[in-house]
């Protein structure tokens, strides 16, 4: 916890927070950035309160944590132009945004790596694109944490050179630096505020006044002395500062206008646009999606007979293959589904989370997920379809509603599939990392195959029917099963009514896997939601 910390930091310096916590210094930076709650006191940037405007704050500070907030996969130029889009007012021309993505590149000297995705950037040029995207709004206040962290000293010089170029245009500047290399850049500052371990302020003031507060220029032995008498620093610290007299109430000001955020639209064909380029970006990642729905139609077709989705001859060598190939290709859906998206808004987390505190909607962010991966989806499963069908043929009997038995049967398995892409999407957000994730989406995949009804001999057992309920997969195999007309073509389907060739029953199928879609999808939008900052 902080107790009684006060400095005021002025246009065109560069402040440090140093001392020998670092979850102390974090704090600060948090509570001047607004991304904590204040127990008690105030913080203002040009007279206003930063916790009672966080809404028009959002362009006036600039917030580099330790860790990256990008999206790797992008280049420089596109990331830097996507945020522009989001962050600069709504009126801003396209000519002028390029104008300002292009003075941000060549300001912090990044102009030779623009082309670059941010994957392959050295680690200083690196943390310089983080501050970029931060600049593009040219905010008052620019808080960074740990500037040098993972990096060595020629880079972490690199990077304090360009904050003091930034403090230096007329930026107010405050890092967190308490690393031991760090301790070495303290002199370049214009103000260095230590803390004690307790959180407490043990000296605020310009380096070269601390020989004469703590009897040392060594900042190694300033955060030893600290650290050994945190006590006795506050007191030695606050007997200075009523020698000084206290400081004068910072002036007031009337609130600021809230920054009006970028139209739904923009926000959707962003996002939409954006998903776009990170796939193709991601090449490996592309091809195993491009193979996919080959492989899982020859997965199907090594299913033996010769009577694909018609009745069996009584000489089939396999009387149940039409609903083997029903199953196979429901759960071919349900892999394609999870596939597309079970990765994806946990490798965004952070940089959404960003995007969000800056005025992105949750609820359009999701949408043009929602829109991109629906419409993968159904192109990916509609090849595994297609190859399937024309390897086993098409349904015997007509639609039970559409024009057309074959485009009737399609339709539920695309449909399977964007349904399973909102449950990847919703157990995305489930953790924060991919490894606390992708194991989530294998008990999802063993339901989907257990209890999606391909297993027939299962049909009909007390609690396997009543769990299979919950399963989208399973109404996506009845919706498909009535339009083949199962319950004519194997005779152990029989009994099952929801197979049923008959409109009702199809509409009845789809209506509850829609209805599942939703679910998962008000799921994945609850966890989207916008967390309150923690109280410190």
């Amino acid at each position: 916890m902080l107790t009684d910390v006060s400095f005021t930091g002025r246009l065109g310096t560069l402040t440090a927070v140093t001392g020998p916590s670092t979850a102390h210094n974090s704090a600060l930076l948090d509570l001047l950035s607004g991304t904590r709650r204040l127990g008690n006191g105030r913080i203002t940037l040009d007279g206003h309160d930063i916790h009672a405007e966080a809404t028009s704050m959002r362009t006036r500070i600039g917030i580099v944590p330790r860790e990256d907030r990008l999206h790797p996969q992008l280049t420089i130029e596109r990331a830097l132009g996507y945020t522009a889009e989001l962050r600069l007012p709504p009126g801003t021309s396209p000519e002028h945004r390029q104008r300002v993505v292009d003075q941000v590149i060549e300001e912090l000297e990044l102009t030779p790596f623009r082309s670059s995705r941010i994957c392959k950037l050295p680690p200083e040029i690196r943390r310089c694109a983080a501050m970029a995207v931060e600049l593009l709004t040219r905010p008052t206040l620019l808080v960074i944490d740990e500037p040098g962290e993972g990096l060595d000293a020629a880079q972490e010089s690199h990077v304090m050179a360009v904050l003091r170029r930034q403090a230096d245009i007329g930026c107010v500047v405050v890092a967190a630096m308490a690393s031991p290399t760090s301790r070495a850049h303290l002199n370049i500052c214009d103000q260095v505020v230590v803390l004690t371990a307790r959180g407490s302020v043990a000296f605020v003031g310009a380096p070269l006044e601390i020989g004469s507060a703590m009897a040392t220029t060594d900042w190694t032995e300033v955060l030893a002395q600290v650290q050994a008498d945190p006590d006795g620093a506050q007191r030695a610290f606050h007997a200075r500062q009523l020698a000084q007299g206290p400081p004068a109430p910072p002036a007031t000001a009337e609130p600021w206008p809230p920054p009006a955020p970028p139209p739904r639209t923009r926000q959707l064909w962003l996002v939409l646009r954006r998903q776009g380029r990170l796939l193709l970006a991601e090449r490996l990642y592309l091809l195993f999606l491009a193979a996919l729905p080959f492989v899982l139609a020859a997965l199907i077709l090594l299913i033996p007979g010769d009577s694909g989705l018609k009745q069996p001859s009584t000489s089939s060598s396999n009387p149940h293959e039409a609903v083997e190939i029903l199953a196979g290709l429901n759960i071919a859906a349900v892999i394609i589904g999870i596939a597309l998206t079970v990765r994806d808004l946990v490798c965004e987390r952070r940089a959404f989370q960003r995007e969000q505190a800056c005025g992105l909607s949750a609820s359009t962010y999701l949408a043009g997920k929602i829109i991109f991966f629906s419409a993968a989806a159904a192109i990916l499963t509609a090849i595994t379809f297609g190859i399937v069908v024309l390897a086993k043929g098409q349904p015997a009997h007509g639609a039970v509603l559409l024009f057309n038995a074959t485009f009737e049967l399609y339709v539920s398995v695309a449909v399977t599939a964007v349904v399973s892409a909102m449950i990847g999407l919703a157990v995305s957000t489930l953790g924060k990392s991919l490894t606390e994730v992708v194991p989530l989406a294998v008990p999802v995949l063993l339901a989907s195959l257990l209890f999606s009804g391909g297993l027939i001999t299962l049909v009909g057992t007390w609690v396997y029917d009543q769990i299979s309920w919950f399963v989208p997969a399973q109404w996506g195999f009845a919706a498909s099963a009535s339009t083949v007309d199962l319950r004519r073509v194997d005779a152990r389907a029989a009994n099952v009514q929801m197979w049923t060739h008959y409109v009702g029953w199809w509409m009845f199928d789809m209506v509850m896997l829609v209805i599942f879609g939703a679910v998962w999808a008000g799921i994945a939008r609850y966890r989207l939601r916008a967390r309150p900052p923690l109280s410190r």
